[in-house]
């Protein structure tokens, strides 16, 4: 595979127009865009980009493959694209080659983020940092303002309780409604298959349109309102109790207390009690995949 190569190019948009023939599908996932295999270990030497001679650097490959992904939509016009590499809100802010040149390149069709709120193989006790854990949120609100979509994808990919599972998912899919604001897509990935495989009431919270972007506390959490509920957020590293104005179910159907206790690095959907004359607007979709 030599990336400069514009028969390289080519080729894969040939392999795409042959498999539709063949497989009736409408669409093609284009891997491995991101520079992810630039990093040490990933592989047994480095990539040498052909026209210096040199190792790749992360910006030379994330220019490169945006363009091989723009040249691959004027190949296939018509045919969804959706491509794989921007990794996470670190990667696409980074001062060091971001990859947010490639979700521009794949437009509105989309592209994956693998790492969202978290790292397959983290410990599943991990509160990961503040900061970095909002760079995934402004990754969505960014993308979105600018026409693009992200399929987000949150992995746990070690040994996990059913309480650390429902943790990771209520926290990846809180922070998910917190940034997007209905073209993005939401997905989660356990090491048992069973989440990714079936369908959920997690899937479809249907809080209504959202009434505005999300906002800080001042007790550390974020917080997003929509018509018929809110979602908060806990990135730091300790607990915190919110006293809620409303009485509100929670994404187990469990009626709140009049105060919810949010631990470090956790996350809830909150739906306002049915109230009768109550009109139910569009809902904000967050479902698993397209």
């Amino acid at each position: 595979m030599d990336v400069n190569n514009v028969d390289w190019v080519a080729s894969r948009v040939q392999d795409c127009k042959d498999a539709l023939a063949f497989s009736g599908y409408d669409g093609c996932f284009l891997d491995m865009l991101g520079s992810g295999l630039l990093f040490p270990g990933y592989l047994s030497s480095s990539p040498i980009n052909t026209s210096t001679g040199l190792a790749w650097t992360h910006a030379e490959w994330v220019a490169r493959m945006s363009q091989v992904a723009s040249r691959m939509h004027t190949g296939l016009s018509g045919v969804t694209l959706i491509c794989n590499g921007v990794n996470n809100g670190r990667r696409y802010f980074s001062s060091d080659g971001p990859s947010e040149p490639l979700v521009a390149a794949c437009g509105s069709d989309g592209i994956v983020a693998e790492m969202f709120t978290r790292l397959p193989e983290e410990s599943p006790n991990t509160v990961i940092d503040a900061r970095r854990w909002k760079q995934d949120v402004d990754m969505l609100v960014d993308a979105e303002r600018n026409g693009n979509r992200i399929y987000t994808m949150t992995k746990v990919y070690v040994p996990a309780t059913d309480a650390q599972i429902i943790r990771w998912r209520k926290f990846s899919l809180a922070s998910f409604m917190l940034g997007t604001s209905g073209a993005s897509r939401y997905g989660f990935v356990d090491l048992t298959t069973r989440t990714h495989l079936i369908d959920h009431a997690w899937n479809h919270p249907s809080l209504g349109a959202p009434k505005g972007t999300y906002y800080s506390n001042q007790d550390g959490t974020y917080q997003r309102d929509f018509q018929l509920g809110t979602v908060l957020v806990n990135p730091t590293p300790w607990p915190v109790t919110i006293r809620l104005s409303n009485a509100f179910t929670t994404l187990d159907g469990s009626p709140t207390t009049p105060l919810l206790v949010l631990s470090p690095g956790t996350g809830e959907v909150l739906k306002l009690n049915d109230r009768p004359g109550t009109a139910e607007a569009p809902a904000l979709e967050t479902r698993m995949g397209g």
